[in-house]
């Protein structure tokens, strides 16, 4: 299998999060939001520590952190193991310069994107406290050359700046399994 399949998800996430606040915000639908609590006492992960400009957090045990400049623009990705079709779970996070933009703007501007790439059943979620930080939370589904997926997205917005972190997930895994699965990592996050 090429290495163009195997990090697929991860480029097509990482470029859907450059691009997550690029666009002017506007009224979100309410048909997107959804308003469950996330997960948020899961155990903390205890793998190896990724570290960001200004942040760290733990990666998933058994997932590597890869070389800085895997993906131009992006600042950490964690992959786990490569499976039978050569999709690799990941973690993406970059760091944007952001204004003090409302919570209903990341909303907005992270649905449109998702649904100009061609993302179905995005949903914003609750927010969730990272790190002291309320987080804004939109997930979606996903599918590129045969592969369905899902996407997390957290936006992380502090001190001027936005950490846009990606989780991306086999399509078979559960709502519940990755809620706990993205809040056992963002348990970990620290700011520097």
């Amino acid at each position: 299998m090429t290495k163009k399949k195997q990090f697929f998800a991860l480029t097509f996430a990482a470029a859907l999060a450059l691009t997550g606040c690029s666009s002017s915000p506007s009224d979100s639908s309410d048909d997107t939001t959804q308003n469950s609590p996330a997960a948020t006492e899961a155990a903390a992960a205890t793998g190896s520590e990724a570290t960001g400009p200004g942040y760290t957090f733990n990666a998933p045990e058994g997932w590597e952190v890869q070389p800085e400049d895997m993906i131009p623009g992006v600042d950490v990705v964690v992959m786990g193991e490569v499976d039978a079709v050569g999709f690799a779970e990941n973690i993406n996070a970059l760091q944007t310069p952001a204004e003090d933009t409302m919570t209903e703007e990341f909303e907005s501007a992270a649905v449109k994107q998702l649904e100009a790439v061609g993302n179905t059943d995005v949903v914003v979620r609750d927010t969730v406290t990272v790190a002291e930080v309320e987080t804004v939370r939109v997930t979606s589904k996903g599918s590129q050359e045969g592969v369905d997926y899902h996407t997390d997205q957290f936006f992380l917005t502090s001190d001027g700046k936005t950490n846009i972190v990606t989780f991306t997930f086999n399509i078979s895994r559960s709502d519940a399994e990755m809620d706990e699965f993205a809040m056992s990592v963002l348990n970990t996050w620290s700011w520097n």
